[in-house]
């Protein structure tokens, strides 16, 4: 059996093991193992990357970004009154158990 095969039958595993939570318990006990798992597929990923690139298969392209200053870097070039006059406020979703 070949890795992205096992990869595949885990993939459903996964989903049919989360398809139904039950008790509190269980729901918060399945996040648990999903942010485990994320971490260590996110291990796996990394390595694969590292391993195409080694062998030629990839590389990683470097390419420009502008960005906008930080609250401080803005306060700093143009004053508080100014920060203030132009900053937005936004809404933040956050996970939090009760």
């Amino acid at each position: 059996m070949s890795n992205v095969t096992t990869l595949r039958r885990a993939s459903t595993t996964f989903q049919n093991a989360i398809a139904q939570p039950t008790a509190a318990d269980d729901i918060r006990d399945q996040l648990k193992i999903l942010d485990e798992l994320k971490r260590e597929l996110g291990k796996r990923q990394e390595a694969l990357r590292e391993a195409a690139m080694t062998l030629g298969l990839a590389r990683h392209d470097v390419s420009q970004r502008e960005t906008a200053p930080s609250k401080a870097a803005y306060i700093k070039l143009h004053g508080l009154e100014a920060w203030e006059a132009n900053k937005s406020i936004g809404s933040v979703r956050r996970f939090t158990w009760i």
